[in-house]
């Protein structure tokens, strides 16, 4: 039997496999875990492994995947500045 192909969603999460993740519950209520694969159920839901070892839950793999490019995009913003200093605001003259 072929291999299941990987929806384009899931191409972009595939890099991101063993990362860390937090996921808000509900306002207040955090959960951390590892991202560690699909749902088999579903192809738009991501699997996380929480600090339990039978402890697993299911999020939108839309979540992840946007959690973590947001945090890539925040890496590079930081790094893009290496080296630059920072202007400090303009002051017109006062006449």
């Amino acid at each position: 039997m072929s291999e299941l192909q990987l929806t384009g969603l899931q191409r972009r999460a595939e890099k991101f496999i063993n990362k860390q993740i937090t996921y808000a519950i509900m306002p207040g209520e955090f959960v951390r875990g590892n991202f560690i694969g699909y749902d088999k159920e579903s192809i738009d839901r991501a699997v996380i492994q929480l600090s339990n070892a039978a402890d697993r839950i299911t999020i939108p793999l839309m979540y992840v995947v946007n959690y973590f490019e947001e945090q890539d995009d925040l890496k590079k913003d930081d790094t893009s500045n290496v080296g630059y200093e920072k202007r400090p605001p303009y002051k017109p003259h006062k006449k």
